[in-house]
């Protein structure tokens, strides 16, 4: 069970699934927990209809399906709506670091 719990942004998830360089070294780190069950990933449904948007520009609508399916299927993460009042629920989760300095 993940005892640490973490939220995730448009930014920081797309550059991980790219496997990209702008992807902090904390930021890996956090993947890499929630890869071996020491954290759990939270994905707002905005995140994932950025991304959409995203691959949808770049014509690769494909790719995000499956993208969808494997993280649907991958236990670190869970999507979850986002509402407003959800905001007031932010202190019990950890926004994931993104930043190359980090």
């Amino acid at each position: 069970m993940a005892s640490n719990n973490y939220i995730v942004d448009t930014h920081t998830l797309y550059w991980y699934l790219a496997n990209d360089d702008r992807l902090g070294k904390v930021a890996k780190q956090v993947f890499e927990n929630a890869t071996s069950g020491r954290a759990k990933i939270f994905i707002p449904s905005i995140v994932m209809a950025e991304i959409y948007w995203i691959l949808e520009k770049q014509g690769k609508t494909d790719v995000f399906m499956h993208l969808f399916d494997t993280i649907e299927d991958a236990e670190q993460f869970e999507f979850v709506d986002l509402r407003a009042a959800d905001v007031l629920d932010f202190k019990s989760l950890t926004e994931i670091p993104r930043c190359m300095t980090e």
